[in-house]
C-alpha cells in the first residue's frame, strides 16, 4: 500500500515532517541501506540527491537529514 498525496499534502510542513519521521522510523527497521531503499519503495517512495520524493508523481516530498545521506 503506497502513500497517496495530494498536491496540499506536499507544501504542507506538517505532512513532510511526518513522511520525515516514517522514512527514519524504517531506517531503523532495516538492516541495510539497500533494504531500507526496498522498504521505501513499497511506501511510495525513493530517495536521490538527499531527498525523498514519490514514486507516482516523482514529486519531492522532504529533505533528508546528512546522517541518513550516507
Amino acid at each position: 500500500m503506497g502513500l497517496t498525496m495530494t498536491r496540499t499534502q506536499l507544501t504542507d510542513p506538517h505532512f513532510a515532517s511526518a513522511v520525515l519521521g516514517m522514512v527514519c522510523e524504517e531506517r531503523a527497521k532495516s538492516l541495510s541501506k539497500r533494504e531500507w531503499l526496498h522498504r521505501l519503495k513499497g511506501l511510495g517512495l525513493y530517495v536521490a540527491e538527499n531527498r525523498v520524493f514519490t514514486l507516482r508523481s516523482d514529486e519531492t516530498v522532504c529533505e533528508l537529514p546528512p546522517y541518513l545521506c550516507e
